[in-house]
């Protein structure tokens, strides 16, 4: 295992130490390690003020060693988010994990220069210490907001060096201002926690409406742009090594719903449509996606699947639906349903003609009598019709 990897594995062990466990929120913290550009010059300008005025006060050559450990760190950062800035976030997670070592080693930089500061024998000096870590630790607890754990560690770092610089300096002025150091670290460990479990649960919220966005709320099935981004995705991996070979539409509409609609009332036309949902269910591979895209349609997505399958699965489902079901009020009645389905297998195929391919076989099975699946011209190797 190369360095590298090391680094990244031993990184990504720091961040799960939180306790986050969703992938999703775990996605979305990992963006909050990266600040902007006017932020970044922010702090190289904190900083350089810190090492140039350490350098004033103590006369110390070596200094400018820091200076220009601090200026490379600078570009470091700026490369890194030019970079995640091409690739994205969503590049396996790494970019933004190659950010928490660098901003650490930052953090480490500046508790060398707050201790400098603090033992330099001038009372300004020292305030400049003490304002340095006031403002990095609240630069830390925004940064590392999702990761309290994190943001503790470069916490402690910033206040112990405050605390070790106060404590041991030379001057009786500021000296106890050390005493309210293990108080500002408890404020902002606090701050964090508190911070965390705010943002972590707005990020729950914002991702449990976006899947009830995506949801039917009486089948409970993917809606229709769900299903319009399910099949976009099946389509982009076409001709792919990660993705499916082929990709069928099958586009489905109940024979008789309205006549059980104006029958029994909505409600039991409401029990259809879930029982219908129910069917399709059952029919479904792992793979599949059953929709229902609105009033009695409904749309199932069938990943490697060729004609052969389309013909079975879609008699089948034919055949479950036809079947005389309870209505919910102790009534028996029957309803059937029409198919249309369309095959693609060329990634240049476009979702909008292979949904319009699927509907016009729909109609076609609307027109040859109901009750019956249609495969379009383009897709079928013999275009025909089954009955149910």
């Amino acid at each position: 295992m190369n360095q590298s990897s090391l680094l990244v594995r031993a990184t990504d062990v720091l961040l799960h130490q939180e306790g986050e466990s969703n992938p999703e929120i775990r996605a979305l913290s990992l963006v909050s390690l990266n600040d902007d550009d006017h932020m970044s010059f922010a702090v190289l300008f904190w900083t350089q003020i810190g090492w140039v005025w350490a350098l004033t006060v103590t006369g110390w050559a070596w200094i400018l060693v820091f200076v220009a450990a601090d200026v490379a760190l600078f570009v470091v950062r700026w490369r890194l988010r030019r970079r995640q800035a091409r690739t994205g976030h969503g590049s396996a997670g790494t970019p933004p994990l190659r950010f928490v070592p660098v901003n650490i080693g930052l953090i480490a930089l500046v508790s060398v220069d707050i201790l400098v500061l603090s033992q330099a024998g001038s009372d300004r000096a020292a305030i400049l210490a003490i304002i340095l870590t006031v403002g990095f630790c609240g630069y830390v607890a925004s940064l590392f907001t999702a990761f309290p754990v994190l943001a503790m560690l470069n916490i402690a770092m910033l206040t112990g060096a405050l605390e070790l610089g106060l404590a041991t300096g030379p001057s009786d002025v500021t000296r106890p201002f050390a005493l309210l150091v293990p108080g500002a670290t408890v404020a902002f460990w606090i701050l964090t926690r508190r911070t965390h479990r705010t943002l972590v649960g707005a990020i729950r919220n914002q991702r449990a409406h976006y899947r009830l966005s995506l949801r039917d709320p009486l089948t409970k099935l993917p809606n229709r742009a769900c299903m319009r981004d399910t099949l976009a995705r099946h389509l982009s991996g076409l001709g792919t090594t990660e993705g499916p070979s082929s990709v069928a539409v099958l586009c489905l509409d109940l024979d008789g719903f309205k006549q059980i609609n104006d029958r029994f009332g909505h409600a039991a036309g409401d029990w259809v449509l879930v029982h219908v949902a129910d069917i399709l269910r059952r029919h479904a591979g792992l793979r599949d996606t059953a929709c229902r895209i609105g009033g009695d349609e409904y749309v199932l997505l069938m990943p490697e699947a060729d004609e052969a399958r389309v013909r079975s699965v879609g008699r089948s489902i034919i055949a479950a639906t036809a079947q005389p079901f309870d209505t919910g009020r102790a009534v028996q009645a029957r309803i059937g349903v029409s198919i249309g389905a369309a095959l693609a297998r060329d990634p240049a195929h476009r979702l909008d003609d292979l949904l319009e391919e699927a509907d016009n076989a729909l109609y076609a099975a609307k027109r040859g009598g109901r009750g019956r699946l249609t495969m379009s011209a383009a897709s079928a190797a013999m275009p025909l019709e089954t009955a149910g």
